[in-house]
Order: structure tokens, then C-alpha cells, then sequence
């Protein structure tokens, strides 16, 4: 992919969320897009972009589902 040239003033929070919305995980946003990552980052905005997960949030959810589901069946 090219290196895009932006303004100065051009990674608003509506083109950061965009661009982000075009990745499944935050390493691909970093990696393919990194000035609007790095602006995410400083705006604090990494953390509303649930869109963003990794294969870690995941394993522990059906962690967390598992363990929850042997403790139902103790009772």
C-alpha cells in the first residue's frame, strides 16, 4: 500500500473510526493504516472500537463460558 500525504488537521475522530472500521483487529489498523492508529491512540479512541478484537479476547470468552458452565452444573 502506498504512503498516503494527509493535512494537516485531516485524522478527525469520524476518519479515524472509518478507516479503523475497514480492520478486524488493532494489529491490521497499526500496520495498514498507522498515523490514523497512532491518532486513535492519543484521542483514546482504541478503546471504543469494539469492532477491534484479537483472537485473545475471544479465547477468553469461551473460557469464561466454559468455567461458568461447569459451575452450573455443580448446582
Amino acid at each position: 500500500m502506498a504512503n498516503q500525504k494527509h493535512p494537516y488537521g485531516y485524522w478527525t475522530d469520524e476518519r479515524i473510526i472509518e478507516e479503523s472500521k475497514k480492520y478486524k483487529t488493532p494489529i491490521e489498523f497499526k500496520i495498514n493504516a498507522p498515523t490514523a492508529y497512532k491518532k486513535a491512540n492519543e484521542k483514546k479512541l482504541i478503546k471504543e472500537m469494539r469492532w477491534l478484537k484479537t483472537d485473545r479476547h475471544k479465547k477468553r470468552a469461551s473460557k469464561r463460558k466454559k468455567r461458568d458452565e461447569r459451575v452450573d452444573d455443580k448446582f
